[in-house]
């Protein structure tokens, strides 16, 4: 059978190389990564695709293919796949590099959506990928304030998650950093300020309130 010798392939090779940087040098090559891109987009079981997508996203010359493959399996209606998902695009976020071919290939708006997930989880990781992208360029930071994601803010404050609350603060203040239009618009044009202030004088944890002190401190620098 063709796709279980494709998945059994799939499998030894990500056994062999996921953890193996020395080995990926030496083993991979171009035309056996168009090959297992090639089968990502094949009938094949999602958990497969982002093992291959994650070989690809731990070398740099294949990011501009790993990174679009991992967007699209993001579609899927299926909390596991996205929870994964999430995470490793979190951890790429980090990356100046990855970082912007996340945003060139549509990633900003999946991560706003994903910031307003049911699953807290989820949630979590899409705000503070959200942050990291948010320390790039200011045309960036622009993009990201522009995207949808400060309607969410509102609501991520008052979610019952402490480490939501915490993160979205923190983003928040990303956000603002270095634009007076940024923090004018906070100040004057949503509720936003008003939770922040909130969070600051009666959140029971204390990381949460450190991160409102240092957006109110932002304002009035």
């Amino acid at each position: 059978d063709i796709i279980e010798a494709r998945t059994c392939g799939i499998k030894i090779l990500y056994i062999i190389l996921s953890d193996r940087p020395h080995l990926r040098k030496h083993a991979l090559n171009k035309k056996l990564m168009d090959e297992m891109f090639r089968i990502v987009k094949s009938p094949i079981h999602a958990d497969l695709a982002l093992n291959v997508i994650e070989i690809g996203c731990q070398e740099p010359e294949y990011w501009i293919t790993a990174i679009p493959e991992l967007i699209c399996l993001s579609k899927k209606e299926d909390h596991g796949v996205q929870r994964k998902v999430i995470v490793m695009m979190s951890k790429l976020c980090r990356n100046k590099g990855c970082a912007q071919i996340i945003v060139e290939n549509g990633g900003l708006s999946l991560l706003v959506d994903m910031a307003g997930h049911d699953n807290g989880e989820i949630a979590l990781h899409a705000i503070t990928s959200l942050s990291s992208l948010a320390t790039g360029s200011d045309e960036r930071i622009q993009a990201i304030f522009k995207s949808g994601i400060m309607v969410k803010v509102p609501i991520l404050l008052d979610h019952h998650k402490k480490n939501i609350r915490k993160e979205t603060c923190n983003a928040l203040f990303k956000f603002i950093d270095g634009s007076l239009e940024r923090i004018g618009c906070i100040m004057f044009t949503d509720t936003t300020m008003e939770k922040v202030i909130h969070l600051l004088n009666s959140d029971h944890y204390w990381l949460v309130r450190m991160e409102c002190l240092k957006i109110v401190w932002k304002m009035i620098e």
